[in-house]
Parts: structure tokens; C-alpha cells; sequence
């Protein structure tokens, strides 16, 4: 019963931490870039409890292998300045986007320019993978990916 509840524990941090890190799936019919793994079609057991713990399918898709850094993130709102932190809708950005960026368009520089942005709202996470021509993972894509480890290549097992 531990484990159970453990795992359940994993997959709400996992759901809640979705936003806050994009990760990028390309849209259907757009082409993929060589920083992105395919992840084969198959079927897991997911962490979030659906009723009678069936196996749940997932189609192949790919998926960024690295989070978007602060640095791609300032190119997008650079390019969009609605999605800047000066400038977004409260719907749509909540009262701590960005909130660790020095001002609307100062993400840091060298190394931090390179971390993973952090702070983004779903919605802005969605409009940036849309200006990629990416998507954002379905929860049942990023929980499969996410329980990847050094000897699993996906959760289907």
C-alpha cells in the first residue's frame, strides 16, 4: 500500500511539474529535429490511478530530449512580447511567471541562459511549443517518458 501511495505522490509532482518545464512533442504532420527521442508505441500502467489500474496505450511520438532553456524561452517572448511578464494576461500567466527573471526580457546571461525555464504557465508552455510547431505531451506521453531511468527505456514495463 506504501508503494501505491508513493507512486501516486510521483505522478501528482510529475502532473504539477509539467508546466513549469516545457518539454515539446512536434505537432502532426511537422517535421522533428535530431534533439528529439522517439519513444515507441506501448502501454503502462499510469501512476495517477485510473479506476481498475488498466494499462493505458500511447501512440510512437517524439519528444524533446532536453527542457527549453531561459534562453529559447526569451527568444519566443522576444518574438510574442503578449507572453512577456509586463505584458501577459493574468489568465494566462499567474502572479509568478518569470518571477525569478531579472526584467521582462533579462533572463540572466551564460550559464543561466542555459538552465531550463522555469515558471511558465500550461498556457504559455502551449504557445511556445506552437511557435516551434510543436505541442505540448498528453499526460499519458509525459508519464511514460518520465519513467525512463538508465535501465528503462519507457514505463512499459
Amino acid at each position: 500500500m506504501l508503494t501505491a501511495m508513493r507512486r501516486a505522490a510521483l505522478a501528482l509532482a510529475l502532473l504539477f511539474a509539467m508546466p513549469s518545464t516545457a518539454f515539446a512533442v512536434p505537432r502532426h504532420g511537422a517535421r522533428a529535429t535530431a534533439a528529439m527521442a522517439s519513444l515507441p508505441a506501448g502501454s503502462y500502467r499510469p501512476l495517477y490511478g485510473r479506476a481498475g489500474g488498466e494499462r493505458v496505450a500511447v501512440a510512437a511520438f517524439r519528444l524533446d530530449r532536453t527542457p527549453v532553456t531561459r534562453g529559447e524561452y526569451l527568444e519566443f517572448i522576444t518574438a510574442n512580447p503578449a507572453w512577456r511578464r509586463d505584458a501577459i494576461r493574468p489568465v494566462f500567466g499567474e502572479p509568478g511567471y518569470l518571477a525569478t527573471w531579472r526584467s521582462a526580457l533579462d533572463a540572466g546571461d551564460g550559464a543561466e541562459l542555459r538552465r531550463p525555464v522555469t515558471e511558465v504557465s500550461w498556457f504559455a508552455a502551449g504557445a511556445y511549443c506552437a511557435w516551434r510547431g510543436k505541442r505540448l505531451p498528453t499526460v499519458d506521453e509525459w508519464e511514460y517518458a518520465a519513467a525512463a531511468s538508465e535501465t528503462r527505456r519507457d514505463a512499459s514495463a
